[in-house]
């Protein structure tokens, strides 16, 4: 079982949207989605990257904090949990 989080977006972002590509947008964009407000946990991640929604998101949401994740850099929150996703067990 994953213990880490991913806060999507990270907390020096939060109150922003998040665009259908991933990227972070100001609050009120057009078609982007607001941040959950709270972070996934790595098992839940795991699961979506598999074809499950995250919890408490429509297909749309679901695919765009998906993409953000994806998009997650080095230095950021969240990366450490997302990278450990990536490695073979």
């Amino acid at each position: 079982m994953l213990n880490c989080t991913i806060p999507v977006p990270d907390n020096g972002r939060a109150g922003n949207f998040i665009a259908p590509n991933g990227h972070v947008v100001p609050a009120g964009t057009p078609g982007a989605f607001p941040g959950t407000g709270r972070s996934f946990t790595g098992e839940q991640v795991k699961q979506a990257l598999r074809g499950r929604p995250l919890p408490g998101t429509s297909y749309q949401q679901n695919q765009a904090y998906l993409n953000y994740i994806r998009r997650l850099q080095s230095g950021q929150s969240g990366f450490t949990c997302y990278a450990s996703l990536q490695m073979p067990r």
